[in-house]
């Protein structure tokens, strides 16, 4: 994928969970390390542009657990 088509996938993304839940005041959005991570950071970050509040954001390290 190149740089316009991931853009527009979490584009796409942050609107398919707004409109699942729009009471989003207790959204947070949580990445898996390490490519989870970057992909919930941009979530975060686009849902905050669409919506223009603050969303919880953090980063689990699952690592122990495989």
């Amino acid at each position: 994928m190149d740089e316009d088509t991931i853009s527009r996938a979490i584009s796409r993304m942050s609107f398919e969970i707004l409109e699942k839940d729009r009471d989003i005041k207790h959204l947070s959005i949580v990445g898996i390390r390490t490519g989870g991570e970057y992909l919930g950071k941009r979530l975060q970050q686009e849902i905050q542009r669409i919506e223009g509040i603050e969303i919880a954001y953090g980063v689990i390290d699952i690592t122990l657990y495989r």
